[in-house]
């Protein structure tokens, strides 16, 4: 048994011990085979998807109180959890503890033996793509990987930008934000994967209302950042700020 250690949203927990050698399964690509009367083979229809993928966590705890409070906390979680791990400081993954949501126990006693699993998205979400940068005049953003990411970004006032494909200059969206109410401290959010606005907390994912109202993009489809990248041109606004979600499989 390894000693890695895991954090789940947002807790470490130092004493339980973690072989990740499971945690790198590859997720399983969104496809169905339709069988048509009269023609051989199936026919294959590609989704350009991946699907959840099991993850499993073979832990090990040195008492009974750190294995309770970790089947505490897992109880606790709602929707998809951050997962990070020791051993692969370099990405993280989105889990959902599976049900039941507390871990099963392979041998009691004094050492506590068990499987945390989860039920991940496919993506290995790079570190680096969680960070937020800021930008105050017209730049090019471009994806390290060779998957598509669907980025956070946040307009701190009322007017509108632009961002377009480096590749393909003809794929441009204008988003606009008709107005900004007061007391909304840190910006109107517009999350491309949840295609959701809101307005954020002191953390860029947090939610403290919705502000779909207030923003409107042109063509309706939500940005995305293909490997070639994305041009950012300011427009109106004096700063926009950009969380890219790079990853991998």
């Amino acid at each position: 048994m390894g000693m890695n250690t895991l954090k789940i949203a947002g807790i470490n927990y130092p004493n339980i011990y973690v072989d990740s050698s499971l945690s790198y399964n590859k997720p399983e690509k969104n496809r169905e085979l339709i069988s048509i009367p009269g023609r051989s083979g199936d026919l294959v229809v590609d989704h350009g998807t991946w699907k959840n993928v099991p993850i499993t966590y073979p832990c090990y705890a040195k008492d009974k109180a750190e294995f309770d409070w970790l089947i505490y906390q897992l109880a606790s979680i709602r929707g998809y959890a951050k997962i990070e791990c020791t051993d692969d400081t370099d990405h993280f993954r989105m889990g959902v503890p599976i049900i039941p949501q507390a871990p099963t126990v392979k041998r009691g006693g004094k050492d506590f033996y068990f499987d945390l699993n989860f039920n991940c998205k496919p993506q290995r979400f790079l570190t680096t793509g969680a960070q937020a940068t800021d930008y105050t005049a017209n730049a090019t953003i471009y994806n390290p990987k060779n998957e598509t990411a669907r980025p956070i970004i946040v307009a701190y006032a009322a007017g509108s930008f632009k961002i377009e494909e480096v590749n393909n200059p003809h794929t441009e969206w204008t988003i606009t934000v008709s107005s900004y109410p007061a007391g909304y401290l840190y910006g109107i959010a517009i999350d491309c994967e949840t295609m959701e606005c809101y307005f954020p907390g002191p953390s860029i994912t947090d939610i403290s209302a919705s502000a779909n109202q207030y923003v409107s993009i042109s063509p309706n489809k939500y940005p995305y950042i293909t490997y070639g990248g994305i041009r950012l041109k300011m427009g109106t606004m004096s700063k926009i700020t950009i969380v890219p979600r790079w990853w991998e499989i």
